[in-house]
């Protein structure tokens, strides 16, 4: 880590940069907070924690998606770890699906970022429902979903290749993961940001299980039932 840093420092130290641009990396922003570079920051949407009044009980929403009263923890760690990692800014940029209402003036909205594999592809609706998991926290999901033999399941991220009853077990392949994506009737996914926003873009509809303890993953996850299609041609 020190050494890192240092060898980010000293390159700035070096070329003297009229700006700095960073993608939330710690050694950037703080390298040129020190040697007082001017800073835009591309943030994600759950790294600006929404205003209470918008963490609030909604019939239409699942209440796992919202802060409670007592999940101060993960919204302290939230802030700690955005504080830490961009001290500060002096502009910031905001690729997001939804808006939270923002008092920072340094900051403002753009669009979402779309990759050129989703943008070239046409969204349709088969039977399947597209699962993405990293984690594996979600063993017990598999089992859930065997409850419902008449509905496809296709599932990434889950350390098997294979069929069991309803549930197709896929080995990442970025085409073929494109292509199920697009053709999906919904996504059950985890609060991550990229995945949340191109099955916005296509008009899917999303179920958000967010992982343990990513403050930010929930934030996604409330915002995520507000966010309107973007109806694709």
């Amino acid at each position: 880590y020190v050494g890192s840093f240092l060898k980010v420092f000293m390159s700035m130290l070096l070329h003297n940069p009229a700006v700095v641009v960073t993608d939330f990396e710690p050694w950037t922003a703080w390298s040129a907070m020190l040697l007082r570079i001017p800073l835009l920051s591309i943030h994600l949407p759950g790294h600006y924690l929404p205003p209470q009044p918008f963490i609030r009980n909604n019939a239409s929403l699942p209440s796992a998606a919202r802060f409670k009263g007592n999940d101060w923890w993960d919204r302290f760690t939230l802030w700690l770890i955005t504080s830490m990692t961009i001290p500060y800014a002096d502009k910031v940029v905001i690729p997001s699906f939804f808006r939270i209402p923002l008092k920072d003036q340094r900051a403002q909205y753009v669009q979402p970022i779309i990759r050129d594999e989703i943008l070239k592809r046409k969204s349709v609706v088969k039977n399947h429902v597209l699962v993405y998991q990293t984690t594996g926290t979600y063993a017990q999901l598999i089992s859930v979903l065997k409850q419902f033999p008449q509905q496809q399941f296709i599932i990434y991220g889950f350390p098997k290749h294979g069929t069991e009853q309803n549930v197709v077990f896929k080995s990442f392949n970025e085409d073929e993961f494109f292509d199920d994506l697009c053709s999906a009737k919904g996504v059950i996914t985890n609060g991550g940001i990229s995945l949340m926003t191109e099955s916005v873009f296509l008009g899917k509809q999303v179920l958000s299980i967010p992982i343990h303890g990513q403050g930010e993953q929930r934030v996604n996850a409330f915002f995520v039932g507000y966010a309107p299609a973007e109806n694709p041609e």
